[in-house]
């Protein structure tokens, strides 16, 4: 692990972990690669992606939903940033498709003051 959990988490991590985690759900590629390092990887329970240019495809699907966040939830554990907040989604009004909601979970991890690893548990 990056941090290997002997680091001490800044303010500016604890804030870019929330900006970070605003822009994975809004689906705002732009905001979220400059929080991140080059190499990130993101791990989700079906693979892992590496890189910002693979990254920014995961978090924009291009499917047209509107998003809105819920309340999010902030704590460390472990040298890592573990968010996690209710979303709701609908299409746009002209489209006929089904709306969504859920929860988002996500473990951030640093080094200095980039993102180096999402883990979506």
């Amino acid at each position: 692990m990056p941090n290997g959990g002997k680091n001490k988490l800044t303010r500016e991590n604890k804030l870019a972990a929330s900006q970070f985690f605003n822009a994975f759900v809004l689906r705002d590629v732009d905001t979220a690669a400059q929080l991140l390092d080059p190499e990130v990887e993101l791990v989700e329970p079906d693979g892992s992606v590496h890189g910002i240019h693979q990254l920014r495809d995961f978090i924009d699907p291009q499917d047209g939903y509107r998003i809105e966040l819920g309340r999010r939830r902030m704590q460390e554990i472990d040298g890592a940033i573990e968010l996690s907040g209710p979303y709701e989604g609908t299409l746009p009004s002209d489209t006929h498709g089904p709306s969504m909601s859920g929860e988002t979970y996500l473990r951030l991890t640093f080094r200095g003051d980039k993102i180096v690893r999402v883990e979506v548990i």
